[in-house]
């Protein structure tokens, strides 16, 4: 249990950004933790513990196995100091295998697999805005949910899997009530260029490479060994497979072009060496290069035959579906479509303007009737949260339209129910009601019960807001809390903490107290209980139990 004290200490020494970059990285659930002492005890559990050592660097483990040189930290000197060493490590990596590459050989289809990732992000973050996608545990996102983002982007099952996990991990979604949402850092995204949005990935990529692996990665990179064996060879405990974080490493590498079938890119050094601007420059040059004209058919289809600005993505994604992500885009005008931007609050006035300007022609007589109908048809349905039950209302004017719903057999599993001639009623949250209605079609719209209409805009940042109370960085806040309320206490929550920790690990502690004649004494003891403010310990030396108020005593250490 001295282990426990010893840790929590020096992981009260870290800074709030190094407790966070190592949360992060250990994963899990920080639910639990409410102090030090608890992610202490966290982290030396043998399994955490193994992955630890496991994802050590050469130089590190070098340090931490008592090598003169090297770079103190304090949980390897933790380990340096022998505090930790019954853990179930893998053996020594034999798989790395130096293979002659030459840098910068593939830089040009690098760039095409930086954009390819970009663009089926953006695809993943624009999708959040309009459905629900349900967090189903290892695989993170449903079958169903990958295969049509799949059909979207053109890519493999595993490719949509793959950027899914690194949007996660740069920090873009997060899991929320069972279902992903956005987080401020994706609204951040949509206004990002290329490059910004490229330079935000690869820092991400930085980080699960860990701190202090740059240099010994370069090292192994110009000594001739393409990037996923380098990797291994920094790492030579680590168990590299798809779902470990090395494992995303090099997967993540080749997603953002810093490598090419173990062709390592120009700018890849750039970037290990902390030059991040300048790595972003170079790659931005092996993007395809944004233009500004879309094609708009009469039957609806809206063309990009190249990558668009950042700015006119968004404005003409405001009021569009995609159909097919790529160098070259198809996009769909819809009743679904347009109503949901008019939800944003855009007019029919702008989106015209905004489909004229990129079209650079008068639009086909089919938009302006879509446009004039969609007007007309706005706010048909609407559906109202019940604050009373957590479900919610739908209401419409059109006593017909509402018939309709009730017997649709796709909508039976929301289990409607008739109130009157214009009202429905559902057990179901209004966001899973409205998003029910649009994945068959109906252009339902969320409002409140004086009629006026929700921004989708308003219900993402909602989300955002309530997803994000959860994430490390406000673990850490709990930890530090927790730390000043246990120092401002006179000690009494510190010791009665420390006392709880010892009769959990039936461990012996040295207790200095006051006793009788106000005599301070210290004694060697073995706590068994806590009750009515006082502690019971055995005394083994007189062979005595001891009875000692809590609030008598001033110090208590680990033996």
């Amino acid at each position: 249990m001295s282990q426990v004290l010893d840790l929590a200490g020096r992981l009260r020494a870290l800074s709030d950004d190094e407790l966070v970059r190592l949360l992060r990285l250990r994963g899990g659930s920080s639910t639990s933790l409410k102090d030090f002492f608890d992610l202490a005890e966290w982290l030396l559990q043998p399994k955490h513990m193994a992955t630890f050592v496991n994802s050590l660097p050469k130089s590190a483990l070098s340090y931490a196995s008592g090598a003169t040189s090297g770079q103190p930290n304090p949980l390897l000197d933790f380990l340096r100091e022998g505090k930790f060493v019954s853990f179930e490590g893998g053996g020594i990596n034999q798989s790395a295998r130096p293979t002659a590459v030459t840098l910068g050989e593939s830089d040009s289809v690098a760039g095409i697999h930086a954009f390819e990732t970009l663009a089926a992000i953006t695809e993943l973050v624009f999708d959040l805005e309009h459905r629900i996608l349900r967090d189903v545990g290892k695989q993170g996102i449903s079958l169903a949910d990958t295969k049509r983002i799949s059909i979207l982007t053109g890519k493999e099952l595993d490719f949509v899997r793959a950027i899914f996990e690194l949007a996660a991990a740069a920090g873009l979604i997060t899991s929320n009530d069972g279902r992903w949402s956005l987080t401020s850092r994706a609204a951040e995204w949509v206004d990002l260029s290329a490059r910004e949005r490229w330079q935000l990935l690869a820092s991400t990529w930085l980080e699960l490479l860990g701190t202090g692996a740059a240099t010994e990665l370069t090292t192994e990179i110009e000594n001739g060994m393409a990037m996923s064996d380098a990797v291994r060879a920094c790492f030579p405990l680590e168990r590299f497979d798809t779902l470990s974080r090395f494992g995303h490493v090099i997967t993540y590498a080749e997603l953002l072009g810093l490598s090419v079938d173990g062709d390592t890119s120009t700018w890849t050094k750039l970037l290990l060496a902390g030059k991040h601007d300048a790595a972003a420059s170079l790659i931005s040059k092996s993007l395809p290069t944004t233009q500004s004209r879309i094609i708009i058919q009469g039957d609806l289809s809206v063309i990009a035959p190249g990558p668009l600005s950042t700015d006119d993505e968004r404005a003409l994604r405001a009021f569009v579906d995609i159909e097919q992500a790529g160098l070259a885009s198809r996009y769909r005008l819809s009743a679904l479509s347009v109503s949901f931007g008019m939800e944003s609050g855009l007019s029919t006035e702008q989106m015209r303007a905004t489909l004229q300007r990129l079209a650079g022609t008068t639009l086909p007589q089919p938009v302006d009737y879509l446009l004039n109908d969609a007007v007309k048809r706005f706010g048909r349905i609407r559906v109202i949260e019940d604050a009373r039950t957590g479900g919610c209302f739908v209401m419409s004017s059109d006593a017909t339209l509402l018939t309709e719903l009730v017997n649709d057999s796709r909508l039976k599993p929301y289990n409607m129910i008739r109130i009157d001639s214009e009202a429905l009623s559902s057990r179901f949250a209004r966001d899973i009601l409205y998003f029910g209605l649009r994945e068959v079609g109906h252009t339902a719209i969320r409002s409140d019960k004086a009629g006026a209409v929700i921004s989708p805009l308003k219900v993402v940042t909602a989300a955002v807001q309530k997803a994000e109370s959860g994430d490390w960085a406000q673990t850490v806040a709990r930890l530090r809390q927790s730390d000043q309320t246990l120092s401002s206490s006179a000690d009494d929550e510190s010791i009665m903490r420390q006392i709880l920790l010892a009769i959990k690990s039936k461990a012996k502690i040295s207790v200095t107290f006051i006793g009788q004649n106000d005599v301070e004494q210290t004694l060697i003891l073995e706590p068994n209980g806590v009750a009515n403010g006082r502690m019971r310990a055995r005394d083994r030396k007189a062979d005595i139990e001891r009875t000692i108020p809590i609030a008598n005593i001033s110090t208590v250490s680990f033996l």
